[in-house]
């Protein structure tokens, strides 16, 4: 499937070389037949107007490209007995336009509903589902919705109240006017992967950037991103748990506060037990600013923080400040570059939005085989989506890492279900003797440090 604006170039290109060779036979008309006041009044040369417009449609050369009509048999019927008619003056050119117009609608409508750039910015992007809704619906007023969809669009890439309508007008002309796959990438980076001409995209952004350069469509781009973003662990309760943050740094700091006054009251048992371990001393610079960040006062990834702990990632994640930890190089990013939900493509998120994620304690989950055991990064959004996965998961990578150490391959035989009396389907009797929340695991850590409401936020 071409790119929206290949289809627009082709549009645009076959309607301008039609409309100059009707201008050639018109000022052919004119100068050949200088009696006649207008083509019209010349059958012969208004019959040539005639039948080049009706090439286009019903006769178009063999290398041209596909337009958007090919193959709409019931609109080329109309059009080849309008033209018949036009020939012989029984109709004017008008209601051609007017099919034609009639018919490139309803394309119209079908683009709009079946374009997955559009869906995704309407529904998820811009959280207008009413709007996609009507889009689909027959008998919507097009040019209203039509007007309404460029608005939203629009109004999503506004700077200081104002749309940059003229901005959008020019980029999209680079796109169609593009003509080498180098060319459009450079637009694509220009308008989508960088905040300003002269900076570089976004380390989040250059993985979709070398997507493009492999041949990737911006579709599929967006489809990707998408569901990258659903995915990732931070896509559960960000709004909430953004709330929660300034709470929690708030009591880090008053918790600070109070070890400082007890070690400046000289007690010898308190300053032993809030003593931080040597590492939370060592923290690499602040992952958003690359400032070196005070070790008495920095707020940190938890799941990276998790994962140090058990020696599965050489350093951690942290922030020197909560504007850092909020910011757009931030925990967010950070969390849908770096923590996707073990389950990939097949994360409950992505396919049931209505999923219920509070069955059990909040998520992120680890899975404790793989990182106690295997070493391994596995983490869910939530112990549903963990379940769904446990088959695939089990298989996939337990039953190879143990195979690997030597271990029991069939050591959990017990703790399965089976589906059916085959036994080739399975899940967990209970997913949650496999899983431990990020928030216990924080937890286990703070007190097997001593450390009193550290500055670790789940993502």
């Amino acid at each position: 499937m071409g790119e929206a604006w290949d289809d627009l170039a082709v549009l645009r290109a076959q309607r301008a070389r039609c409309a100059d060779d009707v201008s050639q036979l018109i000022a052919s008309c004119a100068h050949d037949h200088p009696g006649n006041k207008h083509v019209l009044e010349c059958r012969a040369c208004y019959e040539k107007v005639v039948d080049r417009i009706r090439r286009r449609y019903l006769a178009p050369d063999e290398n041209a490209p596909r337009e958007w009509f090919a193959g709409r048999d019931a609109l080329l019927k109309d059009l080849d007995e309008l033209f018949s008619s036009v020939r012989t003056y029984k109709v004017g050119l008008e209601e051609v336009d007017a099919r034609i117009a009639s018919e490139r609608q309803i394309w119209y409508q079908q683009q709009l509903t079946a374009s997955p750039s559009i869906k995704k910015a309407l529904e998820e992007l811009l959280d207008k589902k009413d709007m996609y809704a009507k889009i689909s619906a027959r008998g919507a007023g097009f040019e209203e919705t039509v007007s309404e969809v460029r608005h939203a669009l629009r109004e999503s890439g506004a700077v200081n109240g104002e749309t940059s309508n003229n901005e959008a007008s020019r980029t999209l002309d680079q796109l169609v006017g593009a003509k080498t796959t180098e060319e459009r990438l450079q637009v694509y980076k220009q308008t989508f992967f960088q905040e300003t001409a002269d900076e570089p995209a976004s380390g989040r952004m250059q993985k979709y950037l070398d997507r493009l350069q492999n041949g990737t469509t911006m579709n599929e781009i967006i489809n990707k991103i998408s569901m990258d973003r659903r995915s990732s662990i931070g896509a559960q309760g960000l709004k909430d748990q953004h709330k929660q943050r300034v709470e929690e740094l708030r009591r880090a700091k008053n918790a600070h506060e109070l070890q400082k006054s007890k070690k400046a009251g000289g007690r010898k048992d308190s300053n032993t037990k809030s003593q931080l371990p040597d590492e939370m001393y060592d923290q690499p610079p602040c992952h958003a600013c690359s400032k070196e960040i005070d070790t008495q006062d920095f707020m940190a990834c938890s799941l990276c923080q998790v994962m140090f702990d058990h020696g599965i990632c050489t350093k951690p994640t942290v922030f020197c400040s909560l504007a850092c930890f909020s910011g757009p190089s931030g925990q967010e990013t950070h969390t849908e570059a770096a923590h996707d939900c073990a389950s990939g493509d097949q994360c409950v998120q992505i396919h049931d939005e209505d999923t219920n994620m509070d069955m059990y304690d909040p998520g992120p989950y680890v899975c404790m085989e793989c990182i106690g055991q295997f070493r391994r990064e596995s983490v869910y959004c939530s112990a549903q989506c963990a379940s769904q996965d446990f088959q695939r998961h089990r298989e996939g990578i337990h039953i190879p890492e143990r195979r690997r150490l030597g271990l029991d391959v069939n050591k959990d035989m017990d703790l399965l279900q089976f589906d059916d009396g085959s036994k080739s389907k399975y899940h967990a009797r209970q997913i949650i003797g496999h899983l431990d929340s990020i928030g216990n695991l924080i937890s286990t850590f703070q007190q097997e440090n001593s450390i009193e409401n550290a500055q670790m936020i789940n993502p």
